[in-house]
């Protein structure tokens, strides 16, 4: 037998406020599209920006392969560093404004759902995928951030200038990235022996080596997981079967990115300035 709700509960439930907690709940568990009552959807906004920075990973993955060919590296980062001064204001509108943004929300996320493997958060993909998403942000968080201050001019380097602090000496021998004629040479001193540029096989130096690998392989996965979560967040895809085949794309783009990013991590752990 069905029980009948009187009007008096279905008035309650359709005024109850919507908690913090269920702001993105899902109507439809198959199409997983946000819900939100927010004007500008946090979710949606989060997933566009996701797809700004994946398309700048993509170009930098794409760039950092052709170290496996030394001469090629070096003539495409010299055409990239003639834009001269609209070079930084071009990181900073479409590279570092958007990561910010992406970090930030992704965090407040990460903070609200934790690290737990059962989540009732899991309309997009399932519990697994879910987890893998929050533990390769963690480690992509670590990597990027330890990445832009080792190599970009606006992280130790610019500490360095600054202060001239003793404890950074060191890092002045390997670590910043110098893009005129040196660009294989300093890419590969950061990776291989930033740690101790006079021993190679130190410890800690195969420490960051390894730690280079598993931050490409975050990133890879978290950007094709993401694309494919994004779509079903904007409704882009809506049924079973398009989700199923967005995410065998999402999949192969990964795979690729995977791929290329091992390549070039290879080139400049391991490979020869000659080519």
């Amino acid at each position: 037998m069905i029980a009948l709700k009187s009007p008096r509960d279905i008035f309650r439930r359709e005024n109850e406020p919507m908690s913090e907690t269920n702001q993105c709940a899902i109507k439809n568990p198959q199409h997983a599209a946000c819900t939100c009552r927010h004007r500008y959807c946090p979710r949606r906004i989060h997933a566009i920006l996701g797809v700004v920075v994946g398309l700048f990973v993509i170009a930098h993955v794409s760039i950092a392969l052709t170290g496996l060919w030394p001469e090629r590296y070096q003539a495409l980062v010299d055409q990239i560093h003639r834009l001269g001064p609209a070079l930084p204001a071009l990181e900073l509108a479409l590279v570092f404004i958007p990561l910010l943004a992406q970090v930030g929300y992704g965090l407040r996320m990460l903070v609200k759902v934790g690290m737990a493997y059962h989540t009732d958060k899991k309309s997009r993909g399932g519990e697994m995928r879910f987890f893998l998403q929050r533990l390769s942000a963690i480690i992509l968080l670590w990597f990027l951030g330890f990445h832009v201050a080792t190599m970009h001019r606006w992280g130790f380097h610019l500490l360095y200038d600054v202060t001239g602090a003793d404890a950074l000496t060191g890092y002045k021998a390997a670590g910043l990235f110098h893009p005129n004629g040196q660009a294989f040479q300093s890419t590969a001193l950061a990776i291989r022996s930033y740690w101790s540029p006079e021993a190679s096989r130190h410890p800690a130096n195969l420490v960051v080596v390894a730690f280079y690998a598993l931050g490409i392989w975050a990133v890879c996965y978290h950007l094709a997981n993401g694309l494919a979560t994004s779509a079903m967040a904007w409704g882009i895809t809506v049924t079973e079967m398009s989700q199923r085949r967005c995410t065998l794309l999402c999949v192969g783009i990964g795979a690729a990115l995977t791929v290329a990013g091992t390549a070039a991590w290879y080139a400049f752990a391991f490979g020869s300035p000659s080519g």
